[in-house]
């Protein structure tokens, strides 16, 4: 039995965009970093820090006039105290704002790092890649520094983990001749916070000693996991974004989803951001547009007028996601601020005449996966897994089934008890005439 899947669908949405109207010659518009809070959107921008109220489209644009050390932004959090801390390009230090005052942290106001700076060839701050926050409140920075010789000129870079925590800060160098890295706090495990770097490499820090604890054995495997930007799902996996490819590690094993697979075309450019919604599907920002996987199948949309050319890093392109407390999800963009509203999958299925399989989870999966669906009308139902060549493995659903959503668990085993293989395989839902299929990865 043939099998067909589509790789790559543009979904509709309802896209808004938020400007300022900015009369800037050089990115007068670029939203770089988001943070969110209650009604209101922090954003970085190049021409400072813009504050939308999320409600009425209203704004406030902070600048060095204000108190902010810089005016390029590239990283935007906020602690649980709701301090909001912004990681600056192209200068050494970092500014925070509790919407009273403003604290500028440079070598000369923090004797930790003109300490750093003193005992080794290092400037530390050229920029600030990423913020996060754990639990505890102890806020992470990512910071690339230029390594110079004693001839004075920068000769390679060095990427640092600078830690603040309780008052006391922290710099640890990571690595030579590093890129950008993004850090990830882990909620479950709050003394663990994670790290990627653009070329392939993870690892993780382990509090108090801050010991690194890079992801050898999955590099040792012939499996590479890295990117520019990542994100924890619900089930704990961690996603990877990078040209084109996405990566997912699970603690257990990892997996790459292709271009071809993904549907998402970078070119020159990135996936830059990664955000998990209640559903726990996942968001990707990159030159395409936004892409959505919900564990099944991977769809992309974009807002009208969006340029893609694959030739130039200078497309039009998605750099930063967040969710709202509305579920709502904002996209970061060269061109400004969008709203995004999903157009409901169902009207979609009642359109095609086709059914969905909602969700396969964890997928990748090992040793056992659940299968979810949704029926719109009662009726005789089949679920069954096929593998690549269109051989049916095994029968899991066969009868009457009432309207609704409904479960199957699939063990990785053929008909006969048997464990089958790692490797692709097809989950094919029948019902009244209509079919639908979803792939899953089985990796032993």
């Amino acid at each position: 039995m043939a099998c067909g899947i589509s790789l790559s669908v543009y979904a509709e949405g309802k896209w808004t965009i938020y400007t300022t109207g900015s009369t800037q010659e050089f990115d007068p518009e670029s939203v770089y970093a988001l943070a969110i809070e209650g009604d209101y959107i922090w954003c970085g921008t190049y021409w400072g820090v813009v504050k939308w109220n999320r409600k009425n489209g209203s704004f406030t644009r902070y600048t060095t006039e204000d108190g902010l050390l810089r005016d390029s932004i590239w990283a935007v959090a906020i602690d649980r105290k709701g301090v909001k801390w912004f990681g600056h390009f192209g200068v050494s230090g970092i500014s925070s704002f509790d919407n009273v005052h403003w604290t500028r942290y440079t070598k000369e106001t923090v004797p930790e790092m003109a300490a750093y700076e003193t005992s080794t060839t290092y400037n530390w701050g050229f920029r600030v890649n990423d913020i996060v926050v754990d639990p505890e409140n102890t806020v992470y920075f990512s910071a690339t520094s230029t390594l110079t010789r004693q001839t004075g000129h920068a000769s390679y870079y060095m990427n640092n983990l600078l830690v603040l925590d309780n008052g006391t800060w922290t710099i640890l160098p990571v690595e030579y001749n590093g890129e950008s890295i993004s850090l990830l706090v882990d909620p479950a495990y709050p003394d663990t916070v994670w790290y990627c770097k653009e070329a392939y490499g993870s690892g993780y820090f382990v509090k108090p000693a801050y010991k690194f604890i890079p992801l050898s054995w999955v590099q040792r495997s012939g499996l590479e996991i890295g990117g520019v930007c990542m994100a924890m799902d619900k089930d704990r996996s961690i996603w990877y974004g990078y040209s084109g490819k996405v990566n997912v590690f699970t603690r257990t094993y990892s997996a790459v989803f292709t271009t071809e697979e993904t549907g998402i075309l970078c070119g020159n450019g990135y996936i830059q951001a990664i955000a998990v919604d209640k559903y726990n599907a996942k968001w990707f920002g990159s030159p395409s547009g936004l892409t959505r996987h919900d564990g099944v199948t991977w769809k992309t949309c974009a807002p009208e007028g969006w340029t893609y050319n694959r030739d130039s890093s200078y497309s039009d392109c998605i750099t930063a996601l967040a969710f709202d407390d509305d579920g709502v999800l904002w996209a970061g963009t060269n061109k400004g601020l969008y709203r995004f509203e999903e157009t409901p999958l169902a009207v979609e299925e009642e359109k095609s005449g086709s059914l969905r399989i909602d969700s396969v989870r964890p997928n990748p999966f090992n040793p056992a996966a659940t299968i979810t669906f949704t029926l719109s009308r009662a009726g005789e139902t089949r679920l069954s897994v096929y593998d690549i060549t269109g051989r049916k493995v095994r029968e899991l659903v066969s009868g009457y089934r009432s309207a609704g959503a409904h479960t199957a668990i699939w063990d990785g085993r053929d008909e006969r008890g048997s464990a089958v293989s790692s490797g692709v395989y097809i989950s094919m839902l029948e019902c009244c005439g209509r079919v639908g299929s979803a792939k899953m990865v089985l990796m032993r």
